[in-house]
């Protein structure tokens, strides 16, 4: 039950993470109009977030591989961090500080996300935690911009809604710190170290570091893991630019309010928040199928967008939102549970997570130089790009892993199911 409910704590503080992370592209415009700025250098603003998201993220790894260090405490600690700096976002004086907040906002989302994807994928049934998890990130990246399209509809400033929410993601904080660290427990927890008379009494790093030398098989072949990488990146990019840059897209090329803008945004992320959750529920037996499929629909919704505004208006622009959502869902569990049953290498998994920490640096920042280039009325475009890119290396890579590589894939069946 103490194991349970920590893990329970690990998945709902992704929900924390994401509220903070994605509250700032739904502001772009005020803020960009309070600072006296173009919009296109929030660029900058979500390059040197998701930098230091990916430079927390290895530095945590590095730190717990040469350190003991209590995880839990600095997951704990962070997703409290992050809910403070969104407290005083509406009152920052000039755009540099606004940089700096962002900094510490998209370093503690690092760690969050670092630390409780490892805890997670540490126990037992950890693909079927990790499906949970993303699940809650996206609760909490679709509550974000509903949050700031309810507020702005009520005529609150950007310092209202800033501690609104931020007080919000404080009492998920709060939720998380009681689940994980469960304070009224502490004694028993002190005493079951000590007596060691269980595997589920031990120490975390024990449990990890043993959990890891289990995992560890047979060499299998790595030629064409640099497939999987790129579609890694050009997946985590897309995602990114989308919650970074469609409500100011919604604003400026289609000439949407805020408060509509957020809501159309909110779209996508319900299609998202209901495809992880089938995910949840179904065990995924084919997921080469799978895979395609999902990214069948994100190209598919993304022609239907184009086809839409180009020939038709946007009738069925909440339609295709959505549909990407669904399409977008599971992406990123699935690639990480496609590598881990196609490599048995441990360190190509490692790689690969590595991979989406550079689609969420490097996708906003290209995306907005693009529409700085070619305007922002083709940043939809720009999306499609990047989803053929990702469907064009997942359809070679099942080509070649069905052609030439079906006897190195797991044999035991236990192995074929989320």
């Amino acid at each position: 039950m103490h194991e349970t409910i920590k893990k329970n704590g690990l998945v709902i503080s992704l929900a924390g993470f994401a509220i903070s992370v994605n509250t700032l592209p739904a502001l772009v415009p005020l803020l960009a109009s309070r600072f006296g700025i173009s919009t296109s250098s929030f660029g900058m603003v979500f390059l040197m977030q998701y930098a230091s998201f990916t430079l927390c993220s290895l530095l945590i790894g590095r730190l717990y591989a040469s350190y003991c260090i209590r995880l839990t405490h600095i997951l704990v600690v962070s997703l409290l961090l992050s809910s403070t700096a969104l407290f005083f976002i509406g009152a920052l004086p000039n755009f540099a500080s606004l940089v700096v907040m962002m900094v510490i906002i998209g370093g503690a989302g690092g760690l969050v996300e670092s630390i409780g994807t490892t805890l997670l994928s540490s126990a037992k049934g950890s693909n079927r935690m990790l499906y949970s998890s993303q699940f809650f990130y996206a609760i909490g990246a679709f509550l974000s911009p509903l949050l700031v399209g309810v507020l702005l509809d009520r005529q609150l400033g950007v310092q209202g809604i800033g501690r609104s929410i931020a007080l919000f993601s404080l009492m998920v904080g709060i939720v998380v710190w009681l689940l994980v660290l469960q304070p009224w427990n502490r004694k028993i927890e002190r005493q079951a170290v000590r007596n060691r008379v269980g595997p589920l009494q031990q120490a975390p790093e024990e449990t990890l570091r043993e959990h890891a030398a289990a995992l560890e098989g047979p060499s299998s072949p790595s030629s064409h893991f640099s497939l999987l990488f790129i579609t890694m990146i050009t997946y985590v990019m897309l995602e990114s630019s989308m919650g970074s840059w469609f409500a100011l897209f919604m604003h400026q090329a289609l000439h949407r309010t805020l408060a509509q803008s957020s809501f159309a945004l909110s779209l996508y992320w319900v299609g998202l928040l209901v495809s992880r959750f089938f995910s949840i529920l179904v065990i995924i037996r084919r997921h080469e199928r799978v895979l395609l499929g999902h990214l069948l629909l994100i190209v598919g919704s993304l022609l239907l967008l184009l086809t839409d505004l180009h020939l038709f208006g946007d009738s069925r622009l909440p339609f295709a939102v959505f549909v990407l959502g669904l399409g977008c869902g599971p992406m990123w569990p699935l690639l990480v549970d496609f590598c881990s049953r196609i490599f048995a290498k441990r360190n190509l998994l490692m790689y690969l997570v590595g991979a989406g920490s550079i689609g969420a640096l490097s996708g906003p920042v290209v995306t907005s130089l693009c529409f700085s280039l070619i305007g922002i009325e083709s940043m939809l475009w720009v999306f499609l790009v990047y989803a053929l890119v990702m469907a064009g290396n997942a359809l070679i890579l099942v080509f070649l892993f069905k052609k030439g590589h079906k006897s190195r894939l797991p044999l035991d069946p236990s192995s074929t199911a989320t």
